[in-house]
């Protein structure tokens, strides 16, 4: 799952030329509501077994503070692609309303999240990931992910990483936030027996490039000898336990 993405052919490019032999085929951007062109987008080992698409969160501005976010914000992209063992699974890539627009759009954008997942068919795993732009202080007062969020998704930060600090660090506040997560959606967990490695939860943040001075995300900055992103990425495996997956076939002679 990718966040501010500028076109298709940047993810084609990246799948096609750098990593070329990681075995990736599926490369997905649409450009949705943001006029300047930044988007989410999903690169995958896995083919697609429909047409992805994107939502418009209907977001409503209640004061001019929310009024161009509300008609601007990126919308939710679908990528509908297929597991080894068949099963059928939903990636939703998002990119919520920045912290410098009211608390009450990213309200509206959780609560959208939940509002898709009763739309989704059982037998298929969803999983939804990307920047959600929730501090630490506004999960602690308003619940998002520790409340509205994990009613209805196992979140990669509250299942595992304990040990984990944060995906970005906000200096001035000195404070660490898990802005961006991964969601695995609890009822197809049950129902299609994929299930999440807690263990695998991590934040791959091992190259030098990654880290700043203050051991925080070294965001990029031309004329900088280093920096990659002021967010680090978050990483979580699902697995299927082997008494659950598919028998193998035996072959039939001919």
């Amino acid at each position: 799952i990718l966040v501010e993405v500028e076109n298709k052919r940047v993810v084609e490019k990246l799948r096609d030329e750098y990593l070329k032999d990681s075995g990736y085929q599926t490369a997905v951007v649409i450009d949705s509501f943001d006029p300047r062109g930044i988007d989410p987008g999903v690169l995958s080992r896995f083919p697609m077994w429909r047409e992805p698409k994107i939502h418009k969160i209907p977001l409503k501005a209640l004061d001019k503070d929310g009024e161009w976010s509300a008609e601007k914000t990126r919308g939710i992209l679908e990528v509908p692609v297929t597991l080894p063992d068949g099963t059928k699974a939903l990636v939703f890539a998002v990119h919520f309303p920045s912290q410098s627009n009211p608390v009450y759009l990213r309200a509206q954008a959780t609560a959208f999240i939940n509002q898709l997942e009763k739309d989704l068919p059982a037998d298929v795993i969803a999983i939804v990931g990307g920047d959600f732009n929730i501090t630490h202080d506004e999960d602690e007062k308003e619940g998002f992910f520790k409340t509205t969020l994990n009613e209805k998704w196992a979140v990669s930060h509250l299942e595992g990483c304990k040990s984990c600090e944060g995906t970005h660090y906000y200096h001035p506040k000195t404070e660490w936030s898990f802005l961006d997560a991964l969601l695995v959606r609890r009822a197809s967990v049950a129902k299609t027996g994929w299930q999440i490695d807690p263990a695998s939860i991590k934040i791959p943040n091992e190259s030098k490039f990654q880290v700043s001075r203050y051991g925080s995300p070294a965001r990029f900055d031309s004329g900088s000898p280093w920096g990659v992103s002021d967010h680090w990425p978050i990483y979580l495996e699902i697995y299927k336990p082997a008494a659950l997956a598919a028998p193998t076939a035996t072959p039939v002679a001919p």
